[in-house]
């Protein structure tokens, strides 16, 4: 099975590609937010879309996104920025080629 990754979004100079499944994941938040919206998802959801697009391609090298466990030079690419309070978005950044990968975010009250 191959993956089929869409072209780039140019945002302040960088490259965004996102992971289908981070993509097929939004889509599916964006639904329930739609369908219900009583249970008052869309203010995380627009916390995590002005991450993604807005504040990330300031300056996604910030020392507070490093991740934890990303000690090793073999690691060293990984990013975890949190948008809501426990929910965070994971990415790989590549500054040679100014390009930022969108891999997984924690939906809140999900955990997933």
């Amino acid at each position: 099975m191959t993956t089929q990754w869409q072209k780039p979004l140019i945002v302040k100079g960088w490259s965004i590609v996102a992971h289908p499944k981070w993509l097929e994941k939004l889509d599916s938040w964006i639904e329930s937010v739609d369908e219900r919206p009583a249970l008052n998802r869309a203010r995380p959801l627009a916390a995590l879309t002005r991450l993604a697009f807005e504040t990330l391609p300031e300056n996604p090298l910030r020392s507070e996104y490093r991740a934890p466990t990303a000690s090793s030079d073999e690691d060293g690419h990984w990013y975890c920025a949190e948008y809501w309070p426990q929910s965070r978005l994971f990415f790989r950044c590549d500054p040679g080629a100014r390009l930022l990968i969108y891999a997984w975010f924690e939906e809140p009250m999900s955990g997933s």
